[in-house]
């Protein structure tokens, strides 16, 4: 009878006659479980590692990666399409990230860097916590606007920051009132 190469199996080098896989010739011997010298392909949706599985070039992965356990990366970790954590992770014991738009008038500010401190409502806010301001793009075209600067920090209240401008100039400036800013909060998991 002319034999001919064996379908992958566990077995991935022999003869078998041209009517029967290894599988079918060994019942118990079932399944793709081989080494790679090159490179090799697998068509099929899953693929089972029961061991320790090193990769020295790039592993690609289409599809979605699910890691149960703790994965560890040597190296730097690069998202293309937006990193998402999930509850109680952290980055670089960073432990969320948050903004929220807020109207702020900061009122009248007098000259020789005074200060006007308001305290605005930014949900998830504690102590601590790093605070940062991106104004409104249109805040800049009013010629006052350009003598305050901006400032935030985090408050004891919870839920509560403390945003103020100073005024560098001598004379008494009023930025726009009810300017709109963007309050960017970054959450530490302790306060020292």
């Amino acid at each position: 009878m002319p034999i001919a190469p064996t379908r992958f199996s566990r077995v991935s080098i022999g003869w078998v006659s041209s009517t029967q896989s290894i599988e079918d010739k060994f019942v118990g011997d079932t399944g793709e479980n081989f080494s790679v010298v090159g490179g090799a392909t697998f068509t099929r949706s899953t693929v089972s590692m029961g061991g320790n599985a090193t990769v020295s070039g790039t592993l690609r992965v289409t599809g979605a990666i699910t890691a149960v356990s703790t994965a560890t990366f040597g190296d730097n970790v690069t998202a293309t399409g937006g990193l998402l954590v999930g509850n109680a992770a952290a980055i670089n014991e960073l432990v969320a990230i948050s903004s929220a738009t807020a109207a702020v008038s900061l009122g009248a500010i007098a000259g020789n860097e005074s200060s006007s401190v308001q305290t605005v409502a930014l949900s998830g806010a504690t102590r601590g916590d790093s605070i940062f301001i991106t104004l409104d793009p249109i805040y800049a075209l009013v010629a006052a606007n350009r003598d305050v600067a901006w400032f935030a920090s985090s408050s004891s209240t919870a839920g509560e920051v403390h945003v103020w401008g100073i005024n560098s100039t001598i004379t008494s400036v009023t930025p726009t009132a009810s300017t709109v800013i963007r309050l960017t909060r970054i959450n530490h998991p302790s306060y020292i």
